[in-house]
């Protein structure tokens, strides 16, 4: 057994529940990224979140957990998703524009 794994074996249900919900909340961060449903806008995860972010997923390895962590991702994609489909054409458009902009921006790569 690695330090690694003896480490993680010694967490607490709440540290459980803590590194689920940051896995939870970066793989609805990776969906809305690549999925970005504003207008014709889709973004590059990379740009955003760090290989680091969800390298955390392979604690959960059974099937059932990654099955509750799929679908709990899905369902939180889901209602932000339908949220911004709910927002008005014109204001769609300015998220868009807004969002165009950003990603034509240069950032030195020390940014």
């Amino acid at each position: 057994m690695t330090r690694a794994t003896a480490s993680w074996r010694n967490w607490t249900i709440s540290t459980w529940r803590s590194h689920f919900r940051n896995i939870l909340t970066t793989s609805v961060q990776y969906t809305v990224l690549t999925r970005c449903v504003l207008t014709r806008c889709v973004l590059d995860p990379s740009d955003y979140l760090e290989d680091e972010d969800l390298a955390g997923i392979a604690e959960f390895s059974t099937p059932a957990v990654l099955h509750h962590l799929g679908n709990a991702a899905s369902k939180v994609s889901m209602d932000l998703l339908n949220e911004i489909f709910q927002l008005p054409p014109d204001l769609r458009e300015i998220l868009d524009t807004l969002l165009a902009m950003e990603k034509k921006a240069a950032y030195p790569a020390d940014f």
